[in-house]
């Protein structure tokens, strides 16, 4: 497995974990899909701001609320997966799964299906999923 497609299979693990929205959790997420690093500045006179920064150093760089708005995550599934389509559905109160069709290795039936405790969380971790075989793919 590749290291990228390790990094998603992690941040998919780290979202089906999660319990709500998660900032750090939105960092590595546009990390991993923009290609920018996470660093610490001064701004305006204080020490140790984490922000993002993007593969030209130009920074900071904002990223989406991805585990607490359906609107980012879907919007940075259409950037990254174009053409894909997707349903979030339950089987019951506290489990939430969703499926992104069509990569290989994804789940079964080629379906990268995740559950978590939101749809948005749902959505992120199957995002990474198919990330993850995307970059295996490639």
């Amino acid at each position: 497995m590749s290291d990228k497609a390790s990094t998603w299979r992690d941040l998919a693990d780290r979202c089906a974990k999660a319990t709500g929205a998660d900032r750090e959790l939105d960092s590595a997420i546009a990390c991993a899909a923009f290609g920018w690093t996470r660093e610490t500045v001064e701004i305006m006179g204080i020490p140790d701001v984490a922000v993002l920064v993007d593969t030209d150093g130009n920074g900071p760089q904002i990223e989406g609320e991805y585990t607490g708005s359906l609107d980012c995550i879907v919007s940075l599934i259409e950037r990254e997966l174009p053409g894909q389509s997707w349903n979030v559905g339950w089987s019951n109160p506290e489990i939430l799964g969703l499926d992104i069709p069509g990569f290989a290795n994804c789940g079964d039936d080629d379906y990268g299906t995740s559950e978590a405790a939101t749809p948005t969380l749902a959505l992120c971790a199957a995002f990474c999923t198919a990330m993850a075989a995307k970059s295996e793919a490639e």
